[in-house]
């Protein structure tokens, strides 16, 4: 696995030693969540045919994977701070309820 493997390897030795010196977990149910998203939209992605206009095809896969993943956190509220910016944001602009 290399370095991947290396940083993995890592990352869950790092995460043991915290569980346990520590008595935390530092990861929430919002990580994965964040997680599954984030597997949505690289799903998206490998879906997606090349575009050959190379700027065309960044432009394309950037806009659609940033809709997915902004929905998606937005909708499975990942996040209350960024659910309630989106929400004064709409009031701002007439889209929003109360």
């Amino acid at each position: 696995f290399g370095a991947a493997g290396a940083l993995l390897g890592f990352n869950l030795v790092k995460f043991i030693f915290i569980w346990i010196k520590i008595r935390m977990h530092p990861f929430t149910p919002a990580f994965i969540k964040v997680i599954m998203i984030g597997a949505a939209g690289w799903s998206i992605h490998l879906l997606l045919p090349k575009i050959d206009f190379v700027i065309g095809d960044i432009l394309v896969r950037s806009a659609l994977i940033t809709i997915v993943f902004g929905s998606l956190t937005l909708w499975m509220k990942v996040s209350p701070e960024a659910n309630e910016v989106v929400k004064a944001g709409m009031r701002t602009v007439g889209l929003g309820g109360h």
